[in-house]
């Protein structure tokens, strides 16, 4: 039997695969593992499979050729040895490290280092020009995504990208949601309980300001998928560099990524007899317990990345001493400023001893303050060599009992290693104090009485229930940055509903509930508030983190944009005001930095590298490296263009409502952005200098009080596209979804700049002709031309008579009252109303007994 094989623990990528094989080798049949992922095993179930396959379980003969892809070993293939005795290895599709003891002709090894698999297969299919349906490509997809992290691991290569886009742009309907179904799911109870437990295990590494993360955790029986624990788990704890060590039953199982090209964590897993990619590894470990494991992780993590400190690399090197010649009180004094139990002592700069508090307060009871300390000076306590490995002083201490060991060079003392340094070198975690912050005034100060009192009340009526209420998102940003921001969003830990039902209840308000999504909206008539049930589940078990709320509510901050959105504030319970930061977002506030919270965030969803941008003009941030980097790859594989013109018009009507927004547009130009929107549109320094005469009409404009509306975002959209023609101008209204009402203002715009009218000459010019230059307009299109000819005095001159003094007035007369003056010819109508009104704007009438007046000695006989 001729047999198309993968490995254990079959993924999507070894599932894909294997249906490309067959595609390239129809002759061979796909023998599937019994072990294969939960997800790909419901995928199996759920969807119609393109081609014949078997379970190894169902094989009742013996492979004679193996075609082996996504692995070069056939132990791991999953199948019975003995159905593989006789077998040959005719062909090795593989992307780990290439193995060479392998017995097979190096041509029918093709060993590529891509991201993913299934990139190796297709490059082949396609270089045949094999057909595939719509069926083998959604397979090939979710094959490439997973192993790439949705394109964003660092293993990616243009190889993986070039793949995807052909794949996509093939696609019937170009629709990625089917990728959720199997690659976004949420993690089930046992996977978040290992989730919690490797978290609380975590023991937190710094080299070189790269984080490096090794967490462990015990279970009594197999859970599935927990490699992709690990993947959410190093974004969670913001690490460089993961390993971990779990125990599932009997077997001991270790995997390890790194986010740096160019750190290769695939070294300890071959130390453990495994195997994978350089930046992606996995052990099993079948003969040693879980302790020995355990051990032999840290040691080799501590041999390949944080190598062996030095006491010189581990002391205090800022130290107070003292002098032998110091007298008692001096010391004492010493002591008490800096709060030290000991002090070295020093006799012309060489160390001399240490000199403890307790012998300090002995010889003060004594009445010895003026005493020098010279010959009260301990000696026994010990000293090492700035090279001194920090293990070797560490036992010395432990074992000797010391409190405190100096370092010293040729009788120099360099620095000084205590019991509390030897502990922040053990656990780092402890080398950072944390600091709580508490904005229980700002929540005072920042909002008017009445919301104020609101947050209280929901805050107390979380409180009666055992619940946890914040203030979370945007609000508790712009809460931080003191600007002012009223749409609050709430987040409860616990019914979010339940709590909105009794604030209904207190205030007599209007609610709206969304029981699908356990959300509420408040209606006090001025302002609106959002409540929302913090978004987890909400499981309690042993092990767990050591509080199960913070853990929901890390979980509802972790699915948010930026990590300055992702911040939360107390407002219940006897932490009110409490800033909560699991992100570092405080830390990002102040650096002006925007960061994103998940690699994969731009590709969920593209429109937030709009958002990206508003955030990033409004509070003049920066995107950092990481951040960048991962938009410009959304970009590279065209994610904008997927997005429906409607919800990109919203994005930019956004934008269009900030205090700049030409800051925003530029940003966008910049980064290639805007290209992606409108191709060949450039946001240059003309249509900046355009966007700011907008700003400033409009605000001219709004500053008159005018009874008219105006639609502002037109003379933006429009300053955007006015270089295109009208037929350009169309088709992207039809785009972005905007009005007819727009097309007649672009309609125009067009028609009036390419006129170029002019309105009146010379200074003999009446009011009628200002009137009638500008009587057909939109009051949009009349405010877009004084911004663009903003250079022209008189221009500017005329608008402004035009739209202060020319357009309030009202008519004066109507034909109704015309016919009562026995005047019933309509054209003879039309014309009385036509120079009445002439007359009106040029100051010759100014009232209905004038207009009658003149009506009757210039139209009546």
């Amino acid at each position: 039997m001729k047999a198309i094989l993968g490995h254990k623990n079959m993924d999507f990528d070894c599932f894909a695969s294997m249906i490309a094989a067959k595609k390239l080798y129809p002759e061979y049949d796909i023998i599937f593992p019994d072990n294969i992922e939960s997800m790909v095993k419901e995928y199996i179930e759920k969807e119609d499979i393109p081609f014949e396959y078997l379970f190894a379980s169902d094989l009742n003969e013996n492979i004679t050729e193996v075609i082996l892809v996504d692995n070069n070993n056939l132990e791991r293939s999953g199948l019975d040895t003995e159905k593989l005795n006789k077998s040959k290895i005719i062909k090795i599709y593989d992307h780990h490290e290439e193995k060479n003891d392998i017995k097979i002709d190096k041509k029918n090894y093709i060993y590529k280092p891509y991201g993913a698999n299934i990139t190796l297969l297709l490059e082949e299919i396609f270089k045949r020009n094999i057909k595939i349906d719509e069926k083998e490509r959604k397979i090939y997809l979710l094959g490439l995504f997973e192993d790439t992290g949705f394109l964003t691991y660092v293993s990616l290569t243009k190889n993986d990208v070039e793949m995807f886009k052909i794949l996509f742009e093939n696609l019937a309907e170009k629709d990625l949601t089917f990728i959720n179904n199997y690659l976004l799911t949420d993690f089930n109870k046992e996977q978040l309980s290992v989730m919690d437990d490797l978290a609380e295990n975590a023991e937190i590494f710094k080299k070189n300001n790269i984080k490096i993360g090794f967490c462990y955790a015990e279970r009594e029986n197999y859970i599935d998928n927990l490699a992709i624990v690990v993947q959410r788990l190093m974004i969670i704890l913001s690490l460089d560099i993961i390993f971990v060590v779990v125990r599932l039953d009997k077997n001991i199982y270790f995997w390890t990524r790194s986010n740096i090209k160019n750190i290769k964590v695939i070294s300890i897993a071959k130390e453990l007899d495994g195997g994978g990619h350089p930046n992606a590894a996995y052990s099993l470990i079948k003969d040693k317990t879980f302790v020995e494991v355990k051990q032999k992780v840290y040691n080799l993590i501590d041999k390949y990345f944080l190598n062996k400190k030095t006491a010189g690399e581990v002391m205090s090197s800022e130290i107070v001493t003292a002098d032998v010649n110091n007298s008692v009180s001096t010391v004492k004094e010493k002591m008490i400023a800096h709060n030290h139990s000991r002090l070295p002592v020093l006799k012309e700069n060489s160390i001399y001893g240490v000199i403890s508090k307790k012998e300090i307060d002995r010889l003060l009871n004594h009445g010895f303050g003026d005493v020098s300390i010279k010959n009260y000076v301990d000696f026994s306590i010990p000293s090492v060599n700035p090279e001194k490995d920090i293990n070797s002083v560490k036992e010395m201490m432990i074992s000797n009992q010391y409190p405190i060991i100096l370092v010293v060079k040729k009788e120099e003392l360099q620095g000084i290693i205590t019991i509390e340094d030897l502990l922040k070198e053990e656990y780092p975690e402890l080398a950072q104090e944390k600091i709580v912050k508490n904005f229980s005034s700002k929540l005072k100060y920042h909002f008017p009485e009445k919301i104020n009192k609101i947050i209280k009340d929901i805050g107390k009526i979380a409180d009666k229930n055992n619940y946890k209420a914040y203030i979370v998102g945007g609000v508790a940003r712009d809460l931080i940055l003191d600007r002012e921001n009223y749409d609050l969003d709430i987040v409860i830990e616990g019914n979010g509903i339940k709590v909105a039902r009794q604030v209904e209840e207190k205030y007599d308000i209007y609610v709206v509930i969304h029981k699908k999504f356990k959300t509420a909206v408040l209606d006090f008539d001025e302002f609106k508030i959002d409540i929302a049930t913090a978004r987890s589940e909400t499981y309690k078990k042993p092990g767990a983190l050591p509080d199960v709320m913070s853990s929901s509510l890390k979980y509802d901050l972790y699915r948010r944009d930026f990590t300055i959105n992702a911040m939360a504030i107390s407002i219940s319970g006897e932490d009110f005001g409490d800033l909560y930061d699991y992100f570092d977002a405080y830390k990002d506030l102040q650096n002006k930095i925007i960061k994103i919270m998940h690699n994969i965030s731009f590709i969920e969803d593209p429109t937030r590298i709009l958002r990206g941008i508003r955030f990033a003009t409004r509070f003049d941030f920066k995107f950092d490296k990481q951040t960048k980097n991962l938009l410009k790859n959304a970009l590279d594989i065209n994610m904008l263009e997927e997005i429906s013109g409607r919800r990109i018009k919203d994005e930019l009507v956004l934008m269009l409502k900030e205090d700049y927004p030409e800051k925003a547009f530029a940003m966008m130009d910049e980064l290639n952005v805007l290209d992606d929107i409108i191709p060949g549109i450039e946001f240059d320094s003309e249509k900046e200098k355009l966007f700011r005469e907008i700003r400033h009409v409009i605000h001219w404009y709004h500053h008159l009080y005018l009874d008219e509306v105006i639609e502002r975002n037109y003379l933006y959209f429009f300053a955007l596209m006015h270089k295109l023609n009208l037929e350009e101008i169309e088709k992207y209204s039809v785009k972005f979804e905007l009005t007819k009402q727009f097309k007649i203002f672009a309609q125009q715009v067009k028609t009036f700049i390419r006129k170029k009218y002019k309105l009146v000459g010379g200074d003999e010019y009446k009011k009628s002709d200002v009137y009638n230059a500008f009587r057909d307009l939109k009051m949009e299109t009349i405010l877009y031309l004084a911004a663009f000819y903003h250079y022209e005095e008189e221009f500017q001159k005329y608008v402004s008579l035009y739209i202060i003094d020319i357009y309030p007035k009202n008519s004066i007369i109507n034909g109704k009252q015309l016919k009562e003056m026995r005047i019933k010819n309509g054209l003879k109508i039309k014309k009385i109303l036509e120079d009445i009104k002439m007359k009106h704007i040029n100051d010759k009438i100014n009232n209905y007994k004038e207009a009658v007046k003149y009506i009757k000695e210039h139209y009546l006989d």
